[in-house]
């Protein structure tokens, strides 16, 4: 019997193929029922308000009866807002990646999980160098694309030290050709997030990623990029 040196990459490929597939129908499932939830929460809501109203012309404004039914309906729009998220997130679709690129998207968002148009995502690599920006559109979502190497003035002088190890290559502690960035959100000259804990992506994936903005935030200069 002759054996088909190629069909284990076929299939794999074809195993790739339907699982995308299916990845697909159960995200595309997932979404219909965030959405039915969200209708469902806000109708749930409208019914709550109109029984309020119905007990406020009962029992007077301040009666316990209507600050129970107040309580019930901040409960129930915690669910609608907390779907209207979930529904945001599910529809950002994932990027395609090339197999040397490396991406990072996601959204900036606010305490309740309301995206935030508008804001600047910077990713610095361990020296403080931008490795990549980009500004969060509607519903707060952005997508970085790595650059390769280190950016800016400083990549001519790394390249000279062949020798010296730069961050997001193998030799700096980290995993082969990963790329270890921290993220930091600003708006205006103000930096008013950053996620501290380095994110670490290799090449040919995506970093899916949500940055918090606290209420107010933050009033500090961006850091200069260390030479």
């Amino acid at each position: 019997m002759k054996i088909d040196p190629t069909f284990g990459r076929r299939a794999q490929t074809i195993a790739g193929n339907q699982l995308e597939t299916i990845a697909s129908g159960i995200d595309a499932m997932r979404l219909d029922g965030l959405r039915h939830a969200q209708a469902a929460a806000d109708t749930r809501t409208g019914a709550l308000r109109q029984e309020r109203a119905r007990l406020a012309a009962k029992y007077g404004p301040d009666a316990p009866q209507v600050a129970l039914a107040d309580a019930r309906i901040e409960a129930q729009q915690g669910v609608a807002t907390r779907a209207r998220a979930d529904i945001e997130r599910a529809e950002i679709p994932r990027p395609e990646v090339g197999a040397k690129g490396a991406v990072i998207y996601g959204r900036v968002i606010d305490g309740s999980g309301a995206g935030l148009p508008g804001y600047t995502v910077v990713a610095r690599d361990a020296r403080g160098a931008v490795r990549g920006r980009a500004v969060s559109g509607d519903r707060g979502a952005f997508q970085i694309t790595l650059d390769g190497g280190v950016v800016g003035r400083e990549a001519p002088r790394l390249r000279r030290k062949a020798k010296e190890p730069v961050a997001g290559e193998p030799g700096n502690g980290e995993a082969s050709g990963g790329r270890a960035v921290t993220l930091e959100v600003s708006k205006g000259q103000n930096v008013v997030a950053r996620r501290e804990e380095a994110l670490e992506v290799q090449p040919g994936t995506a970093a899916y990623v949500e940055l918090v903005v606290p209420r107010g935030g933050a009033t500090t200069a961006p850091p200069r990029s260390k030479r």
